[in-house]
């Protein structure tokens, strides 16, 4: 196999993890995934299984013995920081899902982590390649629009979440997202929205006759230009 292909080690392997081996699965000459670490036994075990790959129970003890040259968060929202610290301490490159972190505190971590390592951080912030959202940034670059001081989105698809089945996303420790940019730490380390990065979240909501989510995502603050608003990967 080529030195030239990145290995992944794969750090939480249910849920949204499926998507993620899908794409690497489309990429096998550029990279692939190489170990998984799932709390849960059977999780790792199935996922190892499935890849073929070595499977572990502590991503920490991974990040000591995998031949790994980066990892892929696939964990929950309040699992993000020690994640990609660790990661950041083990000299491995960090995708992580989105957001990053959930508090001020953690934002500074992970900003150091990555800082005193020299990583590249990247977070998944998937829809920033979606066609709509290039060409508004296409537009926004060009100047069509003029000065643009306020951008709003709407991100919506259907689900059957209700609290019973949602697991940690019904609990708001988990999940929310505090107004850390009023502390001076960068959105795109906090925030979940499709670019521009957007410096107010509402919670999501869901219809109750249509089952459909939506995130609405607000931001007001300087001109938006890709140098100031779209950084979502740093090193």
């Amino acid at each position: 196999m080529s030195s030239d292909i990145i290995r992944v080690g794969l750090i939480g392997g249910g849920g949204i993890a499926s998507a993620h081996i899908a794409g690497y699965a489309e990429h096998p000459d550029t990279i692939r995934i190489a170990a998984v670490a799932d709390a849960f036994a059977a999780t790792a075990e199935e996922r190892g299984a499935e890849l073929g790959v070595p499977f572990f129970t502590d991503y920490l003890a991974m990040l000591e013995q995998a031949d790994i040259d980066a990892v892929d968060i696939c964990l929950p929202h309040h699992l993000h920081r020690d994640a990609i610290v660790a990661a950041a301490k083990a000299g491995k490159h960090v995708l992580c899902e989105k957001p990053l972190c959930l508090s001020p505190d953690e934002a500074a971590d992970v900003q150091r982590a990555v800082s005193e390592s020299g990583i590249t951080l990247m977070c998944a912030h998937n829809q920033l390649f979606m066609p709509a959202v290039a060409k508004a940034k296409e537009l926004i670059d060009g100047g069509a629009l003029g000065t643009v001081y306020e951008v709003r989105t709407t991100d919506s698809f259907r689900n059957e979440f209700d609290p019973s089945n949602m697991g940690w996303r019904a609990h708001a420790s988990t999940r929310r997202r505090r107004r850390a940019h009023r502390h001076g730490v960068p959105p795109e380390l906090t925030c979940s929205c499709t670019w521009p990065v957007a410096s107010r979240c509402r919670p999501p909501r869901c219809c109750p006759r249509t089952g459909w989510r939506s995130w609405r995502a607000r931001t007001r603050r300087r001109p938006c230009s890709a140098s100031t608003t779209a950084p979502w990967a740093s090193s």
